[in-house]
């Protein structure tokens, strides 16, 4: 008996570490892209100016405002107070104007406040659990991870739906290179809220 128990923790002492070394080499393969992928990734990324809603802004001494490096796609800022907007005409039958803050990363439209999302790795509060099946079906499908709520406006997913499924790896690439950020952006506030009232 004495040396089956002895056999047996000798397996799992062998074959725990054994697992865990297969589990960190397939997370290894997954994870490697290539630069020429990676480079592809960032001039799609910047030719869609997604930076412009995903990354907060700082003022430049020409007074623009530019994405802030330090906070790179991590989406709108943890704790910011909302905005003065005209949050009470939302709900204006025919109201079809959209507004958004200065540096783009909350919008009000008829389908209420969208808030920028965290597209860094940050395993917690951005992308960083998502595999690359994740975000190519959220951009095929319009649906967080290809099958949560739908994402909303100003969020051109229709227009990423349209790309291969080789470019659209190569921007999830690329996001994978960013550094990760923890910034939780508030969920969506639907028009039916009674800040809207």
């Amino acid at each position: 008996m004495k040396s089956r128990l002895s056999l047996s923790v000798t397996l799992l002492l062998f074959v725990l570490p054994m697992i865990g070394c297969m589990q960190t080499k397939q997370k290894d393969a997954e994870e490697s892209y290539s630069v020429s992928q990676i480079q592809r990734g960032r001039q799609l990324v910047a030719a869609s100016n997604c930076s412009d809603c995903h990354s907060p802004k700082i003022e430049t001494p020409e007074d623009d405002l530019t994405p802030d490096p330090q906070r790179l796609m991590s989406g709108h800022p943890e704790g910011t107070p909302l905005p003065d907007l005209p949050y009470e005409n939302i709900g204006a039958e025919g109201w079809e104007r959209v507004v958004y803050t200065t540096d783009m990363t909350v919008w009000v439209g008829p389908w209420g406040v969208s808030f920028s999302a965290n597209l860094t790795p940050d395993p917690d509060t951005g992308i960083g659990n998502w595999t690359a099946d994740d975000f190519i079906n959220t951009m095929r499908t319009g649906t967080h991870m290809g099958m949560g709520r739908e994402l909303i406006a100003p969020m051109p997913w229709e227009d990423y739906a349209n790309y291969s499924d080789d470019d659209l790896m190569a921007i999830y690439a690329y996001m994978r290179t960013l550094t990760p950020i923890r910034n939780k952006v508030p969920a969506p506030i639907p028009p039916d809220d009674p800040l809207f009232q």
